[in-house]
């Protein structure tokens, strides 16, 4: 069981790029809307992190600083907020995409599970 339970852990948390198994050249994209937001519409394979959630610092500390992020909101403005507070923390890779459909457009990613709003 507990082998069972660290497989488990290892291949949930890699794909967010968190603790030291996630690969220097991973790009990581985060949605930093609130959850109603994030749940109807996000860009596909988008982790979600609510910039203005208590615990947004906390999951911060968890990720790779290595890896390269890149973030979107609405417009732009909660992801540079979030932005600025990742580079204040020491990470050096995160590009802020704007809103979500100038970044569908920039990253060629499309929104899920229905268009961007």
């Amino acid at each position: 069981m507990k082998t069972f339970i660290f497989v488990y852990a290892v291949l949930f948390f890699q794909p967010l790029a968190f603790g030291k198994e996630a690969p220097a050249s991973k790009l990581v994209t985060i949605d930093v809307r609130s959850d109603s937001e994030f749940a109807e519409s996000h860009l596909e394979g988008a982790r979600h992190m609510d910039i203005n959630s208590a615990g947004f610092r906390e999951l911060a500390k968890k990720m790779d600083k290595s890896a390269s992020y890149q973030l979107y909101c609405k417009s732009g403005g909660r992801s540079a907020r979030a932005a600025q507070v990742l580079k204040e923390m020491g990470f050096e890779k995160v590009e802020n995409l704007g809103g979500i459909k100038e970044a569908s457009q920039k990253s060629g990613i499309k929104c899920v599970p229905k268009a961007c709003p």
